[in-house]
């Protein structure tokens, strides 16, 4: 039965976000989907194949399921159905400047050969130059575009899957509150991730209590940020605290996903005071 709610929350968000996308192209005259990087990356098919599938992310945090193989292939497959009944609610609703609608006139499949043959490519900063009609070359960025959805559905899946759980009851968990450092050095930021994962509950208290002197750093050194995030189970109200890094280069910010780490905490223990 639970399944059977990922596929309707999936046929949903499916629906919506293709009538989302017709809207939306229709008002700037730009398809979404169709955005590339390099001409070969489809990054916007990729984003609109996990909007499409995206139901499936809700329902399993608010029903707290977890999808099996067969929950994955039908989110690739919702992901693909997305792209479909785009081009069939833009085919079902395109209206002439006569009055006349297309499907009047020609029949799916020729629309569709159209939209994909007559099509502009347009390249350059904000896509502002027009390359002219890419012919029959239209169905093999169709085809990337495809493969696009079909990797955003894929992408959804891995998504659920690494969503955090609780270690009592498998239930999802939730974000409850942050608190972040004060800008550290680097050995700092190393020795308090290592307290935090060896240390003791008193230990972990201290290291997430604990701010450097007031001081200065280099503008443009090398540092580094932790932020502590209080998760907790909405079914048995155990607590998980998680570190996370993200550190400066000098030149910019980037999480460091390898320091990583979260602390589950005994049924009854908190560490909400810690976050005040």
């Amino acid at each position: 039965m639970k399944h059977i709610i990922l596929l309707i929350s999936m046929a949903i968000t499916c629906v919506l976000v293709a009538v989302a996308n017709v809207i939306i192209t229709r008002i700037i005259g730009l398809n979404f989907f169709t955005f590339k990087l390099w001409f070969v990356v489809p990054a916007g098919a990729v984003c609109v194949g996990m909007l499409g599938a995206s139901g499936a992310i809700l329902a399993a945090r608010y029903f707290n399921i977890r999808p099996t193989v067969v929950d994955a292939i039908l989110m690739v497959v919702i992901a693909a159905a997305t792209m479909g009944l785009i081009y069939f609610l833009d085919y079902t609703t395109f209206v002439l400047d006569d009055g006349r609608k297309v499907a009047d006139l020609i029949d799916f499949g020729s629309y569709v050969d159209l939209v994909l043959t007559k099509a502009h490519m347009r390249v350059g900063r904000g896509a502002g130059v027009d390359s002219g009609e890419v012919g029959q070359m239209g169905y093999a960025l169709a085809g990337i575009e495809f493969v696009g959805f079909l990797i955003g559905g894929a992408a959804t899946f891995f998504l659920i899957k690494g969503l955090w759980r609780c270690a009592e009851c498998g239930s999802y968990l939730r974000k409850l509150k942050t608190k972040k450092t004060k800008e550290l050095t680097f050995d700092e930021a190393s020795k308090i991730i290592d307290l935090f994962k060896a240390g003791n509950l008193e230990t972990v208290q201290g290291v997430m209590a604990w701010s450097p002197a007031v001081r200065t750093l280099d503008r443009n050194g090398q540092k580094a940020l932790i932020s502590f995030d209080l998760h907790g189970c909405p079914k048995c109200k155990t607590e998980v605290v998680s570190a996370k890094v993200n550190a400066f280069n000098g030149k910019e910010w980037k999480d460091v996903p390898a320091l990583t780490t979260r602390r589950d905490l005994l049924s009854g223990v908190s560490l909400r005071d810690q976050f005040a």
